[in-house]
């Protein structure tokens, strides 16, 4: 299953940054450190998106963690896509009917839960919810919960160099 996992993300990766252009330099925000990662990004990004659906796979153990956890990520998201700065309305708008959707299904798995989501699941709600990050947020790199880091190329639309 993690085999399948990484070719899967790993295909997610391939169309979606090799298909454009794509900056690999990555900068701690506020500081003036920038590291190039070249290919290394990608494996990065391919990797956490692995990650990142497992974690949403492990929380599903307990009943309504992995879908009260996620409605949260959701409304972040869509908080993040409707920025003035972002301002993209369909990841948005995705983003609210992802939420609303894991709220109705969080009535019935709370405890005691009589409906559960299984791997398929988890696994699909995982996948959104890095991939929404994906859609807004393509420079910025999560590397846990804690660290983000944004790339050089929005560094430097926002200073008006190109």
């Amino acid at each position: 299953k993690l085999v399948l996992q990484f070719l899967t993300a790993g295909l997610y990766v391939f169309f979606l940054y090799f298909g454009t252009e794509h900056e690999t330099a990555l900068s701690l925000p506020f500081t003036s450190f920038t590291l190039e990662l070249g290919f290394f990004y990608y494996i990065f990004v391919t990797v956490g998106i692995v990650f990142t659906v497992n974690a949403v796979n492990l929380t599903d153990g307990i009943d309504g963690l992995a879908s009260s956890v996620t409605v949260v990520a959701a409304i972040f998201i869509t908080f993040m896509a409707a920025l003035p700065s972002v301002n993209q309305a369909i990841p948005a708008y995705l983003s609210v009917i992802f939420a609303a959707a894991l709220l109705g299904f969080l009535i019935w798995n709370k405890n005691p839960a009589k409906v559960f989501m299984g791997d398929t699941g988890s696994l699909t709600i995982g996948l959104r919810w890095r991939t929404g990050l994906t859609e807004i947020l393509d420079e910025f790199l999560a590397l846990g919960h804690f660290l983000l880091f944004k790339t050089q190329h929005s560094a430097d639309a926002r200073q008006g160099k190109r």
